[in-house]
Formats: structure tokens, C-alpha cells, sequence
């Protein structure tokens, strides 16, 4: 928290140099929107929101634009009121309608579920489907729900269907694994189903017996990775695994 707080006054002593200085539209950006961070990170919601919304501005018809709309509904709905959760639900909303974002379709949909807003929920789910690449974000999601509503078979009729566009997708395998391992966490004996979805995930994909290479240190490759290993190491209490989980990716 400490050093969040100390980025903020870090950002107060540059915005004096905006004065005397022409920074490129790159550069103003980058300055608000690590400014918006670190106040959201210090706990200065208010003063965020203020600078999320100025930040915004600075990205109208830019490809960052909704990335920042997303940030900004977060900073709303952290605040925790209803009226500021209202107001994140419909900024996202008019934000998706403009622009079709995977990430903020994803917090539509966790947003309907958090209100119990079917009519949200059932919006999101339908224009995720229609995205770019939805078999990831539908499947986890629909999967989510399941368990939610205590539904095991419908999170395996969703991912299911997601393995049979992608069987090749080890981040399905692992997702498909991480749901058995919930469900076996309510029914004790039944986390072996978790185990043989990691086996096929990681089977020919990763060497565990050493550190990647620096050059995938941040891929999706070792984010897959990396999941794989907690996935083991929860369910065989593996702390080898657990430890080359963070040997992987130690922040």
C-alpha cells in the first residue's frame, strides 16, 4: 500500500512538468492512466474515478477506448454504493453497445449474476457468443454458472462443446480440469476426474522438470503452464508444484 502511495505522489510531482513540457497523446496517456492506477491501488476511489473519466476522454475513438471504459465501470462499481453499480452497469452497457469487448461482456455477465439480473446475464452470454474467439469466454463462464447453481451437468455439456471446437486448447483442458476439481471439493473422492483432465493437458505440452526459457516468461504458454501446476499441486497437495508455480512466475 505503501509504495501505491508513493506512486500517487510520484504522478502529483510529473503532472507539474505537463506545464512546461508538449508530451505526445502516447504520453499523456500513459501518465493518466498509471496515474488512475495507482489511486485506485492507494484505496482514493473517488480521485480514480475522477481521473479514470479524464483518461477516458483522452482514448474517444482510440483502440484503448474499451479497456478504459472497463477500468472506469470497476472503479464505479468498487465504490460499492448501488447508485455507483447502476451507474457501471450502464456505462458498461453503452460502452459494449459501441464496441464489442471481450472483457467487458465478461463483467456484464458477472455483473448479471452478481444482481441476479437474468436479462443481463442472458445479453452478455448472447454477444459473447457472437465475439471473435468465444469458445474460452463461454466456456468459463457457462462453467462458473454451473457451479453456481449447483449444476454440474450443464458445466460439462459447455465445456464439452468448447473441447469439440478446440481440442488442441490446453487452457480448456486445464478449465475443464479446475471444474471437476470444484465439484470434487463438494464431493469428496471425485477430484481423480480433475487429475485426468491434467494429465491430457499437459501430456507432450511442458517440460515441468525445469524453468521455462526468459523468452515465454510472460506468454499465454507459461500462463498455461502455470495453471497446470496449481491445478496439480491442489490436487495432490504436490508442493513441488506449488513451488514451481511460483519459481514460474514468483509475482
Amino acid at each position: 500500500a505503501q509504495q501505491y502511495s508513493d506512486a500517487v505522489s510520484s504522478y502529483a510531482r510529473a503532472a507539474e512538468l505537463l506545464d512546461v513540457c508538449e508530451p505526445s497523446r502516447r504520453q499523456l496517456l500513459g501518465f493518466t492512466l498509471g496515474h488512475s492506477l495507482a489511486l485506485f491501488f492507494a484505496g482514493e476511489l473517488e480521485d480514480s474515478l475522477h481521473m479514470f473519466e479524464r483518461t477516458l476522454s483522452q482514448t474517444e475513438g482510440e483502440a484503448e477506448q474499451p479497456a478504459v471504459s472497463l477500468m472506469l465501470a470497476q472503479v464505479l462499481w468498487a465504490l460499492g454504493t448501488d447508485e455507483h453499480r447502476a451507474l457501471a452497469r450502464q456505462h458498461l452497457v453503452d460502452a459494449m453497445s459501441e464496441s464489442a469487448y471481450t472483457p467487458g461482456l465478461s463483467a456484464l455477465f458477472a455483473m448479471g449474476l452478481l444482481t441476479d439480473d437474468a436479462d443481463l446475464v442472458t445479453a452478455a452470454h448472447a454477444e459473447l457468443r457472437s465475439a471473435d474467439d468465444p469458445t474460452y469466454s463461454c466456456a468459463r463462464l457457462e462453467s462458473y454458472l454451473a457451479i453456481l447453481r449447483g449444476d454440474p451437468v450443464a458445466g460439462r455439456r459447455a465445456l464439452s462443446r468448447a473441447l469439440h471446437r478446440r481440442p488442441d486448447d490446453a487452457s480448456l483442458w486445464l478449465l475443464a480440469a479446475d471444474f471437476e476439481l470444484l465439484c470434487g471439493q463438494r464431493r469428496p473422492g471425485k477430484s481423480a476426474a480433475a487429475l485426468e483432465l491434467f494429465g491430457l493437458a499437459s501430456r507432450g505440452h511442458y517440460s515441468w522438470s525445469k524453468a521455462p526459457d526468459l523468452a515465454v516468461v510472460n506468454s499465454a504458454k507459461l500462463q498455461t503452464a502455470v495453471s497446470a501446476l496449481s491445478i496439480q499441486s491442489r490436487t495432490t497437495g504436490n508442493q513441488g508444484a506449488a513451488r514451481r508455480a511460483v519459481m514460474y512466475q514468483p509475482w
